[in-house]
């Protein structure tokens, strides 16, 4: 996607966000504000209309902020199986569906705990869609599954890996989520300028 001022103005637009991903709202959206003008993005960005401008650098921030977030969580995972437990603790990860609605094809899930080598996890290790919230808890017993909000006892559902139409990925799972794949800010960018923005 060609953007007004090219890629310079992505990289500048990137570090404002990356600035201000910890807090400062009002000088976010003045800095993307000016950076909007500058460039000229005020199309892409509706900086004309303060509510619609302030959701969209708001979507975006989050955004940027949940992939950073889910990327560190991601290798203090990959971390913990290299620490040694005792014979008798198998680690496991569980699956947590988001609390807040909007990721309905994985409330299935919810609670289900499995090893880090299970082939679930090579496809719905989360996030799993753009604005999915889901996330990975992890235990080494028991008793501590339950502690972490899962349930040792309940399994997949028989159909977890079917497969959606067109896609070919399994249902729940958005072109580019598939495993460890994880979409950066560009690519949300685009995604949200050719499918609509939700305004």
């Amino acid at each position: 996607m060609e953007l007004p001022g090219g890629e310079a103005s992505w990289a500048e637009f990137e570090a404002i966000i990356d600035h201000h991903k910890n807090g400062g709202e009002w000088y976010l959206l003045k800095d993307v504000g000016i950076f909007a003008d500058r460039y000229g993005w005020q199309d892409l960005l509706r900086s004309d209309d303060k509510k619609v401008f302030g959701r969209r650098v708001r979507l975006l921030c989050r955004y940027y902020g949940s992939r950073e977030y889910a990327l560190h969580r991601r290798q203090q995972l990959d971390d913990a199986l290299l620490h040694p437990r005792p014979a008798h603790h198998q680690l496991v990860w569980i699956f947590k569906a988001w609390e807040h609605g909007g990721c309905d094809d994985h409330t299935r899930f919810e609670g289900i705990a499995l090893p880090p080598d299970h082939p679930f996890w090579s496809a719905f290790l989360p996030p799993n869609d753009w604005h999915c919230g889901c996330s990975v808890r992890s235990a080494w017993s028991r008793s501590s599954i339950v502690r972490a909000g899962g349930d040792p006892d309940k399994q997949l559902p028989p159909d977890w890996n079917a497969q959606a139409s067109p896609s070919g990925l399994p249902v729940g799972i958005a072109p580019g989520f598939m495993g460890r794949d994880y979409p950066d800010l560009r690519a949300y960018f685009e995604w949200s300028v050719l499918n609509g923005w939700p305004d």
